[in-house]
């Protein structure tokens, strides 16, 4: 069965990537003070496969909905966030750089 969420927020790991379990902790933080439930899909290339572990671990810790998704081969991110929006299960889905491109603050604006 698959979860149903209010968001859905795809973070393809392209080229930067910064703290994920920063990202995941703090946009986590917002989503929950507005009362949503949420996921993070994070799209996944050969080159990023290491990460897939640390975010593995990230789950266990946090708690946090992420699905991990590996592509079998380099991408664009329009690649990444094709997949990562089909796979996505949530009433509104956004997207975000594999680091603090979005504040905190912006995220309530974008819903």
């Amino acid at each position: 069965m698959t979860r149903h969420f209010d968001v859905s927020m795809i973070v393809p790991l392209v080229a930067k990537v910064g703290d994920l379990e920063a990202l995941v902790t703090e946009y986590g933080a917002v989503l929950q003070e507005l009362g949503k439930t949420y996921e993070f899909v994070f799209v996944l290339g050969p080159q990023h496969r290491a990460f897939a572990t640390d975010l593995q671990d990230i789950r266990r810790r946090t708690e946090v909905e992420i699905t991990i998704l590996a592509l079998p081969a380099p991408f664009h991110e329009a690649t990444a966030l094709a997949a990562g929006f089909d796979r996505a299960a949530g009433d509104v889905v956004f997207s975000s750089a594999a680091f603090f491109q979005v504040t905190r603050e912006a995220i309530p604006t974008m819903l």
